[in-house]
């Protein structure tokens, strides 16, 4: 929670920055599990995880809660709360197809 420095917290690192379109919905959960299970692996090879979702920093919280409550660990990374779709616009990741106002599912 708060503001994150991007550019101290990513020094001298990889970041695989991802989006997904909202918090506790079933896919987003496992893949979001799935990236914490291996973090550490990530954490070995120099690569620094950071989510992007649209929804609420409340939803955010209640969905890690389930995550870890479901799986038994917490995410251990940042997903970025942009409710307002500011970065998401910024990237592109907005498909009127999928959804008119959610980040698409994106590495």
């Amino acid at each position: 929670e708060g503001p994150l420095r991007f550019h101290a917290w990513a020094e001298g690192r990889w970041v695989l920055m991802f989006s997904h379109p909202l918090a506790l919905t079933p896919i987003c959960t496992t893949e979001v599990a799935s990236l914490s299970r291996f973090r550490a692996d990530f954490d070995r090879r120099g690569v620094r995880l950071l989510g992007l979702s649209n929804s609420s920093l409340e939803g955010q919280r209640r969905w890690h809660a389930d995550i870890e409550a479901i799986y038994g660990f917490g995410v251990g990374f940042p997903i970025v709360s942009d409710e307002a779709g500011v970065v998401t616009d910024l990237f592109g990741m907005i498909h009127e197809k999928q959804h008119p106002t959610c980040a698409i599912r994106k590495s």
